[in-house]
């Protein structure tokens, strides 16, 4: 089945890169259309793919079905509060000149609301209200607004780490099985459908922009085109928040990134001082072969890194671990370089990693986390060999896969980072 034409009209549209979608991917949401629509695809595959092709309204659906819509509250906690911190400040120095003027910020995509929702508890605890914030969520899915305005959750949308007791949470009450997010918190989000590449520029600019997990599915031209328009958005003093998978690309499109760089915040504009530098997510390595590892393959444990660590945002879920619940210890010792890393405390961090066992020391997930620990140090040569490392371990190491396709593409090596890109797309597919 030749989906060319409807590929071309995805990223026309919504910015989704030809891999993006995998061929089985796309046939499922097709189908699926088909039978919502009443014709058998089977017997009219063109009939259906020219509906979907030529109605801006089967095309809107069918992009909402393949969207992936994972998220939880305070997800990237570190990011959150960075930015709370921002707008309090800028709160009061509004305060001092006596404006009122309300801040902005823009959540997008919002997903189901548990972003927009978690600036608001955090503001909140601050003593902002929606007389001095207000929040736009928006998101392409209509389906995801609506559950998204019904502010209702399951357990399973609280899974930060330190963020998982959900009636330990100001703004958030039970409801039954559920919990319910406080009409206080709700009325400083406004929620809306949108699609972030072809919506009008706002009237007022933004004061902060989340942008998570998206670039990294655009083709490359969507993707400048999207930050373009996301920094225009941006009042002069504004910020930009996106993954750490993405760091490299708002760099490349010209944004300029703020210290500490391990949260992954840009401004609008590039200074001269940062342009005539190495910019700090590029790695810069030379190539080493899976055979300089000292240690057999064969006698290695390949794992998943843990999604706590909130320095990098990297890992949207934690993937099973079968060999790692085998050993309770080096799981905790683990998790505690992790925790160490996101406070900030890269020594000590490196100091649990190198206590590890020989087995638990040399597995994708340590070697992972080394290599995030290195990048925010500014060792970048360690950093791209530790997540080398990681990908031999692990050939299916979907966050060491992003930051290798993604540091190739900083460089200027088109050539390997598509090879990066395909195998994690392909990983993402198959599991």
């Amino acid at each position: 089945m030749n989906f060319q034409r409807l590929r071309t009209l995805l990223e026309r549209h919504y910015g989704w890169a030809t891999e993006a979608i995998h061929d089985r991917e796309l046939l499922n949401a097709v189908q699926a259309q088909a039978l919502a629509l009443g014709v058998d695809f089977k017997s009219q595959p063109d009939r259906v793919l020219s509906m979907i092709c030529n109605d801006p309204r089967q095309l809107a659906k069918l992009a909402e079905s393949l969207a992936v819509h994972e998220t939880w509250f305070f997800r990237g906690s570190s990011q959150l509060q960075h930015a709370v911190d921002h707008l309090v400040s800028k709160r009061q120095q509004l305060a001092l000149n006596q404006e009122r003027v309300p801040l902005r910020i823009l959540s997008a995509p919002c997903s189901t609301g548990e972003e927009a929702y978690s600036l608001a508890i955090l503001l909140s605890q601050r003593g902002l209200t929606h007389r001095d914030v207000t929040i736009d969520g928006v998101d392409q899915s209509e389906l995801a607004i609506q559950r998204a305005r019904l502010g209702l959750y399951n357990q399973n949308s609280f899974r930060e780490a330190g963020w998982d007791k959900p009636h330990m949470v100001a703004g958030i009450h039970a409801s039954h099985n559920l919990w319910q997010v406080d009409s206080s918190i709700a009325s400083m989000v406004r929620l809306d459908v949108g699609n972030l590449l072809e919506m009008p520029a706002p009237l007022l600019q933004y004061d902060c922009i989340f942008c998570r997990n998206l670039l990294i599915y655009l083709s490359q031209p969507k993707r400048a085109e999207l930050l373009k328009r996301l920094s225009q958005w941006l009042t002069p003093q504004g910020r930009i928040y996106v993954s750490a998978v993405e760091a490299p690309i708002a760099h490349e499109a010209g944004l300029t990134a703020i210290a500490p760089l391990e949260l992954q915040v840009f401004s609008k504009s590039v200074t001269p001082a940062l342009t005539s530098e190495p910019h700090p997510f590029v790695v810069r390595s030379k190539p080493r072969s899976p055979s300089t590892l000292t240690t057999s393959r064969s006698n290695l444990h390949t794992s998943a890194p843990s999604s706590s660590i909130a320095v990098a945002d990297l890992v949207s879920t934690r993937e099973p671990t079968a060999e790692l619940a085998h050993n309770d210890l080096a799981h905790s010792e683990l998790t505690r370089a992790e925790q160490a890393a996101d406070a900030g405390r890269f020594s000590e961090a490196e100091k649990i990693l190198a206590a590890l066992p020989p087995n638990e020391r040399f597995t994708a997930a340590a070697q992972f986390l080394r290599g995030v620990i290195a990048q925010a140090q500014g060792k970048l040569d360690e950093a791209q060999y530790a997540w080398e490392q990681a990908v031999y371990l692990d050939p299916q190491h979907g966050p060491a896969l992003q930051r290798l396709w993604l540091s190739a593409t900083a460089r200027g090596d088109s050539r390997l980072a598509e090879q990066y890109r395909r195998r994690w797309l392909k990983r993402r597919v198959e599991t």
